[in-house]
């Protein structure tokens, strides 16, 4: 069985709607009851992504190409700094999603397939957040809209 490793916050279920971590930390997925579980369908697409999102690109020594380098966020002083760089991380996420899928030979699970990432919202309640709506669509059609705060 595989095991999921998920945001903390993010259950391991097939409808994912929201995830808002102060900072990101990634846990064993659970069931209700508790156990460690595998998250299968949209919850392991959403899973994916945002796993991607806040790896550093290159810190995998088999895949240095994935990652969405938040880290640049760090630097980013204003709001449309921040809009840019958490929006290329994105959009790079997507690319490199489609590109390992089209190089997977295994027959994959539509609703654990990408067909898109979408930025729906990005919001500053503070000076020193951010709110961020982001839609992820599976090749099923199925849509997961998560909610970020960083």
């Amino acid at each position: 069985m595989d095991i999921s490793i998920v945001p903390e916050g993010l259950e391991p279920s097939e409808s994912p709607t929201s995830f808002s971590p102060l900072k990101p930390n990634f846990v064993f997925g659970v069931d209700s009851r508790g156990e460690i579980a595998k998250a299968t369908g949209l919850s392991a697409l959403a899973s994916r992504v945002l796993y991607l999102l806040f790896t550093t690109k290159g810190s995998d020594p088999l895949r240095p190409q994935l990652g969405g380098n938040l880290g640049r966020l760090a630097g980013a002083a204003d709001s449309a700094g921040f809009s840019t760089v958490f929006s290329r991380a994105l959009i790079d996420i997507e690319e490199s999603m489609l590109q390992e899928q089209k190089k997977s030979f295994s027959p994959s699970n539509q609703d654990e397939t990408l067909r898109a990432i979408n930025l729906v919202s990005i919001n500053f309640p503070t000076n020193d957040s951010a709110q961020v709506s982001i839609l992820i669509v599976a090749e099923s059609g199925k849509t997961g809209l998560l909610h970020l705060e960083v």
